[in-house]
């Protein structure tokens, strides 16, 4: 029944909550070998990860509250070994004595320490973070945070989509973390467009100086300089680094979609993420063709005016389909 007591430890556990949320690449390798090490312990390590995933160690009430409930465990599990009957009490005891902490978890409000944030299609949002760093959320887009950050906390923002930040230096040098999906980009104070789409994590740096981590996994980084671009992409683990027009790729957070020489695959690509609508190509004019042109997010029309005089070809809207014929 100690085990049940080891699982709150382990989840308390600095290194190991690191390596569940892979933050860490250290701690990563660390737990990864400690599991291969020990196969034995798969379930504790299972049971203290949903603790941490369900963000115990995040809120500050629960942890007010980790002494009464360790010592309502001790007294549970007291309870149950004094009876001395049968095996299965003890088994029931610890589902029972788990159960007691999840449920605690959510009667102090875990989830209420984390904000998310979303956009719609076509929508942009203007967002102050607790650090005083800016974000505009692009459309179709999610960032999740911690409401209440520490001076001594880690700033972190877990990115589904596409964001600008503006992030604030702080007096002790804290470092900002944005995660999308498997990488992740880390600073101090500077700014960037970073976009989570599809299987592809883009990053353009406006200014300042930034680490890019293809894998939060690896110890490995790219030192960016402003006017960088680094495209990942992770169906096939391929990376690339070139410069480019920074307007170009941060003209969406002023309600402007702008092309600058831009493969017609890409643009078709970003008019889907960017309206929620699919796109049908069937005009062989567009092969291996390019685009350059400037449209307001709110007008979809124009865009779709430019295309088809450019390259003369027929576009038309079925309900959410947009289908372009020579």
């Amino acid at each position: 029944m100690k085990s049940d007591i080891a699982v709150i430890d382990l989840a308390l556990n600095e290194s190991f909550i690191k390596w569940v949320k892979k933050s860490d690449p250290l701690a990563s390798k660390y737990w990864e070998r400690w599991m291969e090490e020990n196969p034995d312990k798969r379930q504790l390590v299972e049971e203290a990860r949903t603790l941490v995933l369900i963000k115990f160690k995040d809120n500050p009430k629960a942890l007010e509250k980790i002494p009464q409930i360790k010592e309502h465990v001790f007294d549970h599990v007291n309870k149950e070994h004094n009876k001395q009957h049968y095996l299965w009490r003890g088994l029931v005891a610890a589902s029972v004595i788990f159960a007691v902490l999840v449920g605690s978890l959510y009667y102090f409000g875990i989830y209420a320490s984390q904000q998310v944030i979303n956009t719609t299609y076509a929508e942009v949002k203007n967002i102050t973070l607790p650090d005083g760093s800016k974000v505009t959320l692009s459309a179709n887009s999610q960032i999740t945070f911690k409401k209440k950050w520490d001076s001594d906390d880690p700033r972190e923002i877990k990115l589904s989509g596409e964001a600008f930040f503006d992030i604030k230096h702080l007096s002790n040098h804290s470092k900002f973390t944005v995660f999308a999906n498997e990488s992740a980009v880390e600073v101090l104070g500077t700014e960037f467009n970073f976009s989570a789409r599809r299987d592809k994590v883009k990053v353009v740096l406006q200014s300042g100086s930034i680490k890019f981590y293809q894998s939060v996994k690896s110890e490995e980084s790219l030192m960016m300089t402003p006017g960088d671009m680094v495209v990942f992409n992770n169906k096939d683990n391929s990376l690339d680094v070139k410069k480019v027009d920074i307007n170009t790729h941060s003209g969406w957070k002023n309600n402007l979609l702008s092309f600058n020489n831009m493969p017609i695959e890409e643009v078709l690509i970003a008019i889907e993420d960017f309206y929620g609508l699919k796109v049908i190509n069937n005009s062989s004019k567009l092969e291996n063709e390019n685009f350059t042109g400037i449209s307001p997010m709110d007008s979809l029309d124009q865009i779709i005016i430019a295309l088809s005089k450019t390259f003369d070809v027929k576009i038309e809207i079925q309900d959410k389909t947009i289908i372009i014929n020579n």
